[in-house]
């Protein structure tokens, strides 16, 4: 089973488990859900996190949202899922912290 994964911080995550469902402002500026694949990540979480201490991954299966996926081109040619609709907490398969190591570089392995 292949699996998408985003990345939030605390306040947005207290905000998706009080309703129980999570829309995100890029949701509404954008018209989608920012993901990565699992291999992206790491430099996802480095390149738009760098000054937070501690970021959420939600790891969610392509199958539950497969509906409303789309996998996009970024302006560097570099796919990416998005999704384009809200994401539902009953379709967040697992929750991983992610803490910054003593380099103040986030590392992820799945």
């Amino acid at each position: 089973m292949a699996f998408i994964y985003h990345i939030l911080t605390e306040k947005p995550w207290e905000r998706f488990l009080s309703k129980g469902f999570y829309r995100p402002d890029s949701l509404i500026k954008e018209g989608f859900i920012h993901f990565s694949f699992v291999h992206q990540v790491e430099n996802s979480a480095n390149k738009f996190y760098s000054d937070t201490e501690i970021i959420i991954i939600l790891k969610v299966s392509e199958r539950l949202v497969k509906d409303a996926l789309k996998l996009e081109a970024n302006k560097e040619g570099e796919i990416f899922p998005h999704l384009y609709r809200s994401l539902g907490v009953e379709e967040v398969e697992d929750i991983i912290l992610l803490k910054k190591s003593l380099e103040s570089m986030y590392s992820f392995v799945e």
